[in-house]
């Protein structure tokens, strides 16, 4: 399990933002063991997560989402992806699971069970986009990193479709 020190090892004191758990804390129905090590995101990491959002809902801002007949789901904002302002990155303030929305199409995924896991895979990801040597040799180390990630966070990759498993196949070379 990834620690703080190691977060900031890897982004710098100036590179991640903490959650501000203190106001949030009455919301949290979730446990906040759940929440990353110093309840810290990292600011930015590359073409997959970032905290500058952009458009009418800002950064930390609390909103509540109705998808379909189910119950509607109250989220904090935590980051966007990059290049695509209509794809939000949320905590479920219910569960702890990290979701990505997609205001364009009022959609929600599920991308993490929790928080924790969310900045660990990007933690993961970061060090290994460091590493990085090109596209020849890039398939084999991210096939390893998607059995790693995968045994932290099965729910993460269960859907072929969803945000990690496109991402990775992407890594992978599969697409």
């Amino acid at each position: 399990m990834i620690e703080y020190g190691e977060l900031i090892g890897e982004w710098g004191a100036d590179g991640v933002i903490g959650i501000p758990v203190d106001h949030l804390r009455p919301l949290f129905t979730f446990d906040v063991a759940s929440l990353p090590p110093g309840g810290v995101l990292p600011m930015e990491v590359s073409v997959v997560f970032t905290t500058f959002v952009k458009g009418e809902i800002e950064l930390f801002d609390v909103v509540k989402m109705q998808v379909g007949n189910a119950e509607p789901v109250n989220m904090v904002i935590i980051g966007a992806v990059p290049e695509d302002d209509d794809l939000l990155f949320a905590l479920n303030l219910a569960s702890g699971a990290v979701l990505l929305v997609d205001l364009n199409q009022g959609a929600v995924e599920t991308v993490n069970s929790t928080a924790r896991d969310f900045v660990e895979f990007l933690y993961r990801l970061s060090m290994f986009m460091d590493a990085d040597q090109g596209r020849a040799s890039r398939a084999e180390p991210a096939a390893r990193l998607r059995q790693e990630l995968t045994r932290l966070d099965r729910m993460a990759f269960e859907d072929p479709e969803s945000w990690w498993s496109a991402a990775f196949a992407q890594l992978e070379g599969r697409i």
